[in-house]
């Protein structure tokens, strides 16, 4: 008997108060068992890296754009790249400036590899950041050569 009163086949019944699977879009049957990822439940045989496959089930995951990947492919694929080092950002520890993100470690001045300070901040000049003496010397130095006054 469902919840509202009507008896229902167990077919009938799982489509109107059960859960459907995210991916073959068919209700999960009690006697099957469903597994939850993020915000959609899944058949145990559904329940598979978008990308490679792998089964999630025990298994770490990330759900991004509806989809669950495994951290492998998530990092791999769908993560942000720090933008000098190119490899993924993985953790909250990192920068997002200039329009990317790089990792705390890779966000230094191009030409002294100064960390930025934070009352001078960075500049950035080629699409790489600067700190203020640097980027002082840099302007001064191609005033010089074109007279362009760089901002």
């Amino acid at each position: 008997m469902g919840d509202d009163g009507h008896v229902y086949c167990v077919s009938d019944y799982a489509k109107k108060f059960g859960d459907v699977c995210k991916v073959c879009d068919t209700p999960i049957l009690p006697s099957e068992t469903t597994v939850k990822g993020g915000e959609f439940a899944y058949h145990v045989e559904h329940f598979v890296c978008f990308h490679c496959k792998l089964s999630l089930v025990n298994q770490s995951f990330i759900q991004k754009y509806d989809n669950i990947y495994c951290l492998a492919d998530f990092y791999n694929i769908i993560a942000d790249k720090c933008e000098k080092c190119n490899t993924p950002v993985q953790d909250s520890d990192f920068i997002d400036a200039m329009g990317s993100s790089w990792h705390v470690e890779c966000f230094v001045c191009h030409r002294c590899k100064a960390s930025p300070d934070c009352a001078e901040g960075m500049y950035e000049h080629d699409g790489a950041p600067y700190c203020h003496k640097c980027y002082k010397d840099i302007r001064t130095e191609v005033y010089e050569k074109t007279g362009v006054e760089l901002p």
